[in-house]
C-alpha cells in the first residue's frame, strides 16, 4: 500500500474524531508516521486503526495492504490472544524479518508519541520511569539494537 493511501484512509476513519483532551484523533498516527521510515509509514498511519475498529482489515488488504506491511500491522494490532501488554510487547520484539523490523519500527514510534505528547494523568503514570510504556519503550529498543548489531 502506499503511504499516500494509508494517510488518505487513516484521515477518512479520523474525521471528526477526538482524543481524550479534544486535539484531532488523527494527530497521533500523523505523529507517528513522522517518526518513522518510509518503509514503516503506511504501517503507522494505520497502526490503531484495526485495533480501535475504525477499519476492517479485509477491508485493509482490499485497499493494498499486503506483505510485510500487512504481518507488521497484525503484530502490532494488540489481541486478546495476546496476554498482558508487556507479553504483547514481548511478542512484537521477537517478531523475525522486515515485518517485525517494521512493526519494532512503527511500535517505538507509537511509545515515543505517547510518551511525549500532551496527555491524561492515567497516561503520565504509564510513561514515568518503570511505567508500561517506558518498560514497553526499553524492551522494544533494546530488541532494535540487537537487530542492529
Amino acid at each position: 500500500m502506499t503511504v499516500e493511501r494509508a494517510r488518505a484512509l487513516a484521515e477518512e476513519v479520523y474525521e471528526g474524531k477526538k482524543d481524550l483532551l479534544g486535539h484531532p484523533a488523527l494527530d497521533h498516527p500523523r505523529n507517528v508516521a513522522a517518526r518513522v521510515s518510509t518503509r514503516a509509514q503506511a504501517v503507522a498511519w494505520l497502526h490503531d486503526t484495526v485495533e480501535d475498529d475504525l477499519i476492517s482489515l479485509e477491508r485493509l488488504v482490499e485497499e493494498g495492504l499486503e506483505g510485510d506491511e500487512l504481518e507488521a500491522l497484525l503484530l502490532i494490532t494488540r489481541v486478546p490472544e495476546d496476554g498482558t501488554y508487556m507479553d504483547y510487547i514481548r511478542k512484537i520484539a521477537a517478531a523475525p524479518g522486515v515485518a517485525g523490523e517494521i512493526a519494532m519500527e512503527a511500535k517505538s514510534a507509537d511509545l515515543k508519541e505517547n510518551m511525549t505528547r500532551e496527555t491524561t494523568s492515567k497516561m503520565m503514570d504509564m510513561r514515568r520511569p518503570g511505567g508500561r510504556y517506558d518498560r514497553a519503550s526499553k524492551i522494544i529498543n533494546a530488541a532494535i539494537a540487537k537487530e542492529s548489531h
